[in-house]
């Protein structure tokens, strides 16, 4: 196991989280946010101004704290906070106000978070250390005809699932030949085993490609299709993973944006691709399924 991992695995089962010497100055930082409260509402600033300034006070409090940790530990938080906000320094003061009051934003920013336990766990850093050392050694490549079989294998397998869309007809292996006649088709596959983890397509739908909302200055752009993961590997970040190979891919071969339809029903596809941070551009009916359309430069 990596020495750094376990280092910090060691000073964490020492020290505690909420008990930790940095974490304590953070959280005493945190609360003299409240006497920045008192002197700016003093001052004459309005409610929603003092709220907004110890919003991102509050953030970036958090940024210099989170890049004071332990390099792995840091990394671990940053990407829980991603997950549970869309951000890795938390919510946006935007996202707040759809649920807070101006008065109630201020107070949490000058709150020290109480169940830090609850989101940030010993094991929890465990479980985030072993995943990442699985994505780490996946490897990404051009499909070969003699993964033909079990990409097929692979797509029929969500067949059926709550939120697929896909029929018997399609994908099919004529699907599977065309992306390969194009060298269009990609996997993901453990090192060891060579055991299939994901795909991705590389599109070349005319009906889709002419959609207005995609945009003309990030032309050429390509369609991210048919994205896949193995039904034993869901919930490990494999389709985070593809979109990040294949992102690279797409710049080797000189492409300037990349863009994809989401059902506007798939609420586990919409989960996992929030995180990619794409803009939503549009949205379109395909087949008689009604899509979201997303894209970026890259």
């Amino acid at each position: 196991m990596n020495s750094e991992f376990e280092k910090e695995l060691h000073l964490l089962l020492n020290d505690g989280l909420k008990t930790n010497p940095l974490r304590i100055e953070y959280e005493e930082k945190v609360r003299e946010l409240a006497a920045l409260r008192d002197s700016l509402l003093a001052d004459g600033h309005s409610v929603e101004e003092t709220a907004k300034i110890l919003h991102e006070r509050r953030r970036s409090l958090g940024h210099i704290y989170k890049e004071a940790a332990p390099p792995l530990f840091c990394e671990y938080i940053y990407d829980m906070t991603e997950r549970k906000y869309g951000d890795p320094l938390g919510p946006s003061y935007e996202q707040l106000r759809k649920k807070k009051t101006p008065a109630q934003i201020m107070e949490s920013a000058s709150r020290p978070i109480q169940d830090l336990n609850d989101r940030l766990t010993v094991d929890g850093f465990r479980n985030w250390y072993e995943k990442r050392k699985f994505l780490s050694e996946l490897v990404f490549a051009p499909a070969d005809p003699s993964d033909a079989e079990a990409i097929l294998e692979l797509y029929k397998s969500h067949l059926g699932k709550k939120f697929c869309a896909w029929t018997d007809a399609y994908p099919s292996s004529e699907t599977i030949r065309f992306d390969l006649s194009r060298n269009a088709l990609f996997c993901l596959k453990t090192k060891t085993g060579h055991d299939l983890a994901g795909v991705l397509s590389f599109d070349a739908d005319p009906e889709t490609d002419i959609l207005p909302c995609w945009s003309d200055s990030l032309k050429p752009s390509v369609e991210f299709a048919r994205v896949a993961v193995s039904l034993k590997y869901q919930g490990c970040g494999i389709s985070g993973k593809l979109f990040s190979c294949a992102i690279l891919e797409a710049k080797k071969r000189g492409f300037r944006g990349v863009h994809y339809l989401v059902a506007k029903t798939n609420e586990k596809a919409l989960r996992a691709y929030r995180k990619l941070r794409f803009p939503t551009v549009g949205e379109c009916v395909y087949h008689g399924v009604e899509y979201w359309c997303c894209e970026k430069e890259i």
